[in-house]
């Protein structure tokens, strides 16, 4: 088996928001080099297939728990595992450690340590520049900056803070939800928070 992995540390992150993000499959093909295909099965399991040297086809299962998560499969032929984990470890200055590890096991084991690396690599880069971190002191701040970064931005942007996500799309306000609940319930509950370590992602 290989095994690498790679370490950052991210400013006024939320462990919640960024393993959640992390554990959406919807997110992955942004974020994971080589990967094909992703097929979802079921709320744990999917498919993902990977060009890499030749082409692999991974039964996946996904776990997460508050501090990581873990994408795990198997290929029955030829035989192989691949885990791809992230945990995180929050500090006194309120920043968090992230530290993203790959692990592979199978054909061309030997000469799969550079394109694990290469992959672990390039989710950290992708991770950074897809997401960036804030804090905002209240309510009205934060929705003025998902306003003001919609206006010249050609897509989504999503506010995530906790449980609760803002969408903002050509400078308008276009949907809050805070887990289950959504428009003004969410709202209230949004503005109800009293210091907004938020994650400003890209859509």
């Amino acid at each position: 088996m290989i095994s690498k992995e790679v370490k950052i540390n991210l400013k006024n992150a939320n462990s919640k928001v960024i393993l959640n993000e992390i554990f959406d499959i919807d997110n992955l093909p942004k974020l994971w080099k080589y990967l094909q295909k992703v097929e979802k099965i079921d709320s744990i399991s999917y498919i993902a297939e990977f060009k890499v040297f030749m082409r692999f086809r991974f039964l996946m299962k996904r776990e997460i728990s508050e501090y990581s998560v873990v994408h795990s499969g198997v290929m029955k032929f030829p035989k192989a595992s691949f885990t791809f984990s992230v945990n995180v470890i929050p500090l006194r200055d309120e920043s968090l450690d992230m530290i993203v590890r790959g692990d592979y096991q199978g054909p061309l084991e030997r000469l799969a340590g550079s394109p694990m690396q290469s992959f672990l690599n390039n989710f950290v880069e992708k991770f950074s520049n897809k997401i960036h971190f804030q804090t905002f002191e209240n309510f009205t701040t934060l929705i003025n900056e998902g306003i003001e970064q919609s206006k010249n931005y050609d897509g989504k942007i999503k506010i995530s803070v906790d449980e609760c996500e803002a969408f903002f799309e050509n400078g308008k306000i276009v949907e809050i939800t805070c887990g289950r609940i959504k428009d003004d319930d969410a709202m209230k509950e949004l503005s109800s928070k009293k210091i907004y370590n938020a994650i400003i992602d890209y859509l």
